[in-house]
């Protein structure tokens, strides 16, 4: 662990120590599972998942069930700076005194009226014990949310496919050739990221190639021609909603579902691949190559094979759990797997596979959870588009019903969620002398685009009671986008210190 810096361990030090709290972190280790089939034989002890036909003869694709700066949030105003490790911030120790509207509208009336947000500014602060609204300023107003988006497509996730499905990667044997068949896996990797040191759950691509030649070989075929289908999912891969210089700058790669590591070819934010899908095969076939098993020519698209004579799966890989996938999709806010996770969503409430499924998909989950939805408006699941409107409650209210979920399923979007100063997006924020006090003990979701900035998540206050609030600010003045971020870091760094009684 890094030395904390000097002058900086005596004030946060005491906050974090403070809640030593709710141990809810359940994203610490990737899991992967590799299952390998004999040639002829396939596993007919599962069956397929209930949302296939029952004469596929695998899962193709698809989830299993167990028990202009950048729009992605990355840092923008200065390099990592070291501190003390943070402490989960999700729960008090104690239901301190009750809050006030009036209380918490003298503390943060004054900061609401800083010129850096732009003359449009939704928030809100509740209560989740009392279910009150604290704060309301056009809280039920539809503003431009940016990534906060994903905390609404993470909700619907944990909702319609529960925190222990997994997504599968499948390799068949078809009609003379191998197909590689694509599951909407959002963590299929090969291990090129945006950030070398970020370390996250993911999904083996390269002991699938490894599974699939020693099966073939075991089988005495030292040759193939491969195929790859991408038929999971359905309509445009690039959102029309999108601004142009959007995959060209790599922030996003068109929607596939067979995606290997977002489609980037390289480390960073490096143009993505023009086809995702046939770059992951092409990476696969030269897997293949190196493990002794030759392609014939180049990898061609096909439909996903369906039960015929001498079909059978030869290898799969299976993702780790929802849960994981989406606690990393919130800390990185990572644009590409918040698109597939809304299309499995839009697959689960029976909507077409598409941008405009997933956002109809969402948007119905919400309302059947009690959700408010007036005024809301989504045309992606990641906020890249800036045709989404999101009022303040509507954040606010899915933070809080994630936070009292009586069965669990959505916890892990609490513990997803970037920690102030510590991790995801939030790493380099909450820096300046008003509220860097407080970096560790706030919990929330990233969002920028040019223009806008939101942040909405929970806060334990100086009494030890929980609150959440959401805050978005969609009429910044460009030149002012990193004072706007630290005016809306003092924010939420003022209600965390406030005893707003």
């Amino acid at each position: 662990m890094p030395e904390p810096e000097q002058g900086r361990a005596a004030t946060a030090a005491p906050r974090i120590g403070e809640w030593l709290v709710l141990a809810v972190v359940l994203l610490i280790i990737a899991g992967t599972v590799v299952v390998v089939m004999r040639t002829g034989n396939r596993d007919d002890t599962a069956g397929p998942p209930s949302d296939l036909p029952s004469t596929s003869p695998v899962a193709p694709g698809g989830p299993t069930t167990g028990p202009s700066g950048r729009p992605t949030d990355q840092p923008t105003d200065q390099e990592p700076r070291p501190r003390e490790l943070a402490e989960t911030v999700l729960d008090a120790l104690d239901l301190g005194p009750a809050v006030t509207g009036s209380g918490v509208a003298a503390q943060l009336q004054p900061l609401l009226a800083n010129p850096a947000l732009g003359g449009r500014i939704g928030a809100t602060v509740l209560d989740p014990a009392t279910d009150e609204l604290l704060l309301d300023l056009d809280a039920d107003g539809g503003h431009v949310p940016a990534s906060t988006t994903k905390v609404l497509t993470a909700l619907a996730t944990l909702e319609t496919l529960g925190p222990d499905t997994r997504f599968r990667t499948t390799v068949v044997r078809a009609a003379g050739q191998v197909v590689l068949v694509g599951g909407g896996d959002p963590v299929l990797s090969q291990r090129v990221e945006v950030n070398e040191s970020w370390v996250y759950p993911i999904t083996r691509f390269d002991l699938l190639a490894r599974a699939t030649a020693e099966e073939l070989l075991r089988a005495g075929t030292t040759s193939v021609v491969l195929g790859y289908a991408t038929d999971l999912f359905a309509g445009p891969a690039v959102n029309p909603a999108w601004e142009a210089g959007y995959v060209p700058g790599g922030q996003v790669a068109p929607v596939s579902a067979l995606s290997l590591d977002g489609g980037r070819t390289r480390v960073g934010f490096a143009q993505r691949a023009d086809d995702p899908a046939r770059f992951a095969a092409e990476r696969f076939a030269a897997l293949l190559g190196d493990h002794g098993v030759q392609v014939e020519g180049a990898p061609m698209p096909q439909s996903t094979p369906r039960a015929s004579p001498g079909s059978a799966l030869i290898a799969s890989a299976e993702s780790p759990t929802v849960a994981e996938i989406v606690g990393q999709m919130l800390t990185r806010s990572d644009n590409d797997g918040a698109e597939m996770l809304a299309r499995h969503v839009a697959r689960a409430e029976g909507e077409e596979p598409t941008f405009a499924g997933g956002s109809r998909a969402i948007v119905g989950v919400l309302e059947r959870l009690g959700i408010p939805t007036d005024g809301l408006v989504l045309t992606d699941g990641s906020g890249l588009s800036r045709q989404n409107r999101i009022a303040p409650v509507t954040l606010a209210r899915a933070l809080e019903l994630a936070y009292e979920d009586p069965d669990g399923s959505s916890r892990s979007l609490l513990a997803g969620l970037p920690v102030a100063g510590f991790t995801g997006t939030l790493t380099n924020r909450f820096a300046d002398p008003q509220s860097a006090p407080e970096a560790g003990d706030i919990r929330a979701k990233t969002g920028y685009l040019s223009r806008v900035v939101a942040l909405a998540g929970y806060v334990v206050d100086a009494d030890g009671r929980l609150l959440v609030f959401a805050v978005l600010a969609d009429a910044v003045v460009p030149v002012s986008t990193l004072d706007a971020q630290r005016a809306v870091d003092q924010l939420a760094a003022r209600l965390a210190t406030c005893g707003c009684r």
